[in-house]
């Protein structure tokens, strides 16, 4: 299969994205030669913006942390191939608080230091507004348009969740954490760069406290309640993509409706 002349993966922050990523990029080549592109609605440290999209244009495979809006403006194929993975929100929030909480040594890791000292709680009601971009239905945010969307007199949160489903519909695969390796292999095959030898890696992992994890899967049944879940054809698509109503990292309800989840 002849490898499509647009790739986009929109990437989730802290969804099992890194490793395919990879895998895809070793095969597109370098980044120097432009065939791929790493682009990030919220911050690109080496570039400014609008460079970062002149390149993104002209590259075959684009990767990072960007909005269904960014990449409509950067389409030039007819058909362009576009996919994501998507997490349990709450696992998604508990792998992004401990890796906030453990980021490596370094200038990003200075910024964020005051992390390290917060408990679930804190973490969930902050203010500062670098973590509330990253906590705020960040995935509803990616898929309905502009992730700098917020509900308002602009767009309901209703009319931001029928456009995430609607957008999300127009994928050509929506993989999720709970079944990576196959939809790893699905999406690879289908862009016509198959993994070799069948198996899977895994890359940049957050590894979660056992303690955590434990009572993570021992909650996954029946926590979650979505706003609303009417997606044909996936009801963990439908579960993945809306705000969730469920007990976080050990809250009160109290903190749960402060934070908005």
């Amino acid at each position: 299969m002849e490898i499509p002349s647009q790739i986009f993966f929109f990437h989730t922050p802290k969804s099992a994205g890194w490793t395919l990523s990879a895998h895809i990029r070793r095969a597109i080549g370098q980044r120097k030669a432009g065939r791929r592109v790493m682009l990030h609605d919220h911050t690109n440290f080496d570039k400014n913006r609008q460079e970062c999209l002149d390149e993104a244009l002209k590259a075959r495979f684009v990767h990072g942390h960007f909005s269904w809006a960014t990449a409509k403006g950067l389409e030039r194929a007819a058909t362009p191939y576009r996919f994501t993975v998507l997490r349990h929100p709450r696992e998604r929030l508990r792998s992004l608080f401990f890796f906030m909480q453990n980021l490596p040594e370094g200038e990003i890791q200075k910024s964020y230091d005051f992390v390290k000292e917060m408990s679930p709680k804190d973490f969930l009601l902050t203010t500062d507004s670098r973590l509330r971009f990253q906590i705020d239905n960040y995935m509803t945010r990616q898929f309905q348009g502009d992730l700098n969307d917020r509900p308002g007199d602009q767009i309901s949160g209703d009319e931001m969740v029928d456009r995430a489903i609607e957008n999300l519909r127009q994928m050509n695969k929506v993989g999720f954490v709970d079944t990576y390796d196959q939809d790893f292999i699905h999406i690879t095959n289908e862009i016509g760069l198959p993994l070799e030898g069948g198996e899977v890696p895994k890359e940049n992992v957050t590894d979660v406290p056992t303690s955590d994890r434990d009572q993570l899967q021992a909650r996954k049944a029946g926590v979650l309640r979505c706003a609303r879940s009417r997606c044909p054809g996936s009801r963990q698509l439908g579960q993945t993509t809306l705000r969730p109503r469920h007990e976080a990292f050990s809250v009160d309800a109290s903190t749960q409706r402060r934070a908005g989840i």
